[in-house]
């Protein structure tokens, strides 16, 4: 066994320049010196006895502490560690005397393997530096070559110590160690941080998705634990297809959508300033500037403008290029082509633009995204508008011919993919359900859980899947095998409308919810994806009615364009925006 470090606290924990020599410790062991020639053969015959340990190899060099050896003889020498305890006696009978005569070898009874500061993991180090009972320092999040920590107050005298061993520890790919000193309190979802060890530099470049993102950490919200969602939802995502991000951050969801899954027209908004400007910078960074429009608006603004920003944008390509469809070039796929390109999508058919005015609303804003919910009522009234006036006289959809011409236009209706926050106490089923009822509570419509929902189910949970879900939808939530030339989806990708997959759209009323990743004690992040039920769609709003069918005004948005302060002063409603993450 090798020993442990020695108890260090509190010399170096409150040092950020610590002296890491106190570090270094010393044990012996029995240890050959053979020829390098010979290593084989002894490794072969005195299987078990060489030294097992993490991180040190049994077979090293000469050092110049075991006798004088001239460089050129240490070329052709090497040291086999053997494991505290093994005598000399216990070697293979014959195995020394056949070698004894040669200089080459040797045996040495007390060996000095000397373990140093490089040597000891970053638990190792912290077990030794700080104080007992403090909370275990968790793992860090990698934003480029910035390392993220959340750290505990009770951490936060040691902090600067923690920073530079991690720092140390991770200089291959880690250059900056930052602090999250706040929750995020700002309705621009950024937070303040503190710099704990190398340089002060928070301009981070990260590839995610086959695509580049650069932005300002300390100005714009990025976590890079989302990646598997981002990735997951942009598999619903098909060629002609038009999105609308309604809360897109620098682009996570908007540019790989463009880039890799040939989505036909992004719209993509951000509110804060900052964001909108690295949004624009990644757009043309990944070179989509002909199929993603970034806009600096409100949320709500967005969701009311964003038929007519559509349809003005379709229109304009048309008169420019004599089509919808944004011209590509050819797409070859190989095994390093991005998944999110080769799932499901047929490349060498031609690209038929979607019937729908918008496919995708996406609303990743966990903390009150569910809030902008509101915006979609009344939104296709202008699209019908004698539906509309039916449904106005018969809001209860009382006559058979109300309710089935609102059935007919369901397929027009766009997916809405929202992010929210809810609490797990009485099963993770519970949550959905309650998931699913906050989202009819602010559509104002009966909204119920989907059965291909995809869950973290535990074994309480699944009963709800075989008594109260229909017959076979435990089994819908895991898609059959790709078509085509298409890669295999992962389970923990299942979205349904995913092109190349059975899953088909949510019935309308009903929300397939999503279990992201969990934040926080009893608290998930999910995602809950719907179609927009007709009759919400088309509904009187409560407050005055907004024309959707007027593009925003004054405002003509364009990937190249300057970032510059909002189009609208408005502001989220919920002015505080905390996020536990």
């Amino acid at each position: 066994m090798l020993p442990a470090l020695p108890r260090l606290f509190p010399k170096v924990a409150l040092v950020r320049d610590f002296d890491r020599s106190l570090f270094q410790t010393t044990f012996t062991t029995p240890a050959l010196r053979v020829a390098a020639n010979q290593c084989g053969r002894f490794l072969k015959e005195m299987s078990g006895m060489l030294l097992s340990a993490p991180r040190i190899k049994p077979i090293m060099p000469v050092p110049d502490s075991v006798d004088q050896v001239s460089e050129e003889a240490k070329k052709s020498l090497r040291m086999l560690l053997l494991k505290p305890g093994v005598r000399r006696e216990d070697l293979p009978a014959g195995l020394l005397t056949e070698e004894e005569g040669s200089s080459a070898c040797a045996w040495i009874e007390d060996f000095q393997l000397c373990l140093d500061y490089n040597y000891w993991t970053v638990d190792q180090i912290f077990d030794s530096a700080l104080p007992d009972g403090l909370p275990n320092v968790s793992g860090f999040e990698t934003i480029g070559h910035i390392a993220h920590l959340n750290l505990r107050d009770p951490h936060l005298p040691y902090r600067e110590f923690i920073g530079q061993v991690i720092l140390d520890k991770n200089c291959h790919n880690i250059s900056t160690v930052v602090n999250k000193i706040d929750t995020i309190e700002h309705q621009f979802r950024f937070f303040k941080m503190e710099v704990l060890a190398g340089k002060d530099d928070l301009n981070a470049v990260v590839r995610e998705n086959g695509c580049t993102f650069k932005f300002d950490f300390s100005r714009v919200y990025w976590n890079s634990k989302l990646h598997r969602e981002h990735e997951r939802l942009q598999l619903c995502f098909d060629r002609g297809d038009t999105v609308i991000d309604v809360m897109a951050g620098v682009g996570p969801f908007a540019v790989p959508a463009a880039a890799h899954r040939h989505v036909n027209l992004v719209l993509a908004n951000d509110l804060n300033p900052s964001s909108h400007e690295f949004l624009v910078e990644n757009i043309r960074r990944n070179n989509v500037g002909k199929y993603v429009t970034p806009y600096n608006l409100d949320g709500r603004e967005m969701i009311r403008r964003g038929l007519a920003e559509a349809r003005a944008l379709k229109a304009r390509r048309l008169a420019d290029t004599g089509s919808v469809v944004a011209s590509r070039p050819a797409v070859r796929l190989t095994q390093s082509t991005p998944f999110i390109t080769r799932f499901g999508l047929d490349h060498k058919a031609p690209v038929v633009p979607s019937p729908r005015v918008v496919d995708h609303f996406v609303m990743n804003l966990p903390a009150i995204a569910i809030e902008f919910l509101d915006a979609f009522v009344g939104l296709y009234r202008a699209e019908y508008p004698e539906l509309a006036e039916q449904l106005d006289q018969d809001p209860d959809m009382g006559s058979p011919a109300t309710a089935a011409a609102l059935a007919a236009i369901a397929d027009q209706m766009p997916m809405i993919h929202v992010h929210c926050f809810e609490f797990i106490h009485d099963g993770e089923v519970a949550a959905a359900k309650a998931v699913a009822g906050r989202v009819g509570t602010v559509l104002g419509a009966s909204m119920t859980l989907a059965p291909s929902s995809t869950l973290n189910l535990v074994v309480a949970d699944r009963n709800w899947f075989l008594q109260e879900a229909p017959a076979g939808a435990a089994a819908s939530a895991t898609p059959p095998a790709p078509r085509g030339n298409a890669a295999k989806m992962p389970d923990h990708l299942a979205v349904p409308g995913s092109p190349g997959t059975d899953l088909p759209r949510p019935a309308v009323g009903t929300v397939h919810v999503h279990n992201v990743r969990s934040v926080a004690p009893n608290k998930d992040m999910y995602c809950a994806s719907f179609v927009l039920p007709p009759a919400v769609a088309l509904r009187q709003p409560a407050g005055p009615e907004v024309d959707a069918a007027a593009p925003v005004a004054g405002k003509r948005p364009h990937p190249d364009a300057e970032s510059g302060e909002p189009a609208s002063s408005k502001k989220h409603q919920a002015d505080v925006v905390t996020k536990p993450e």
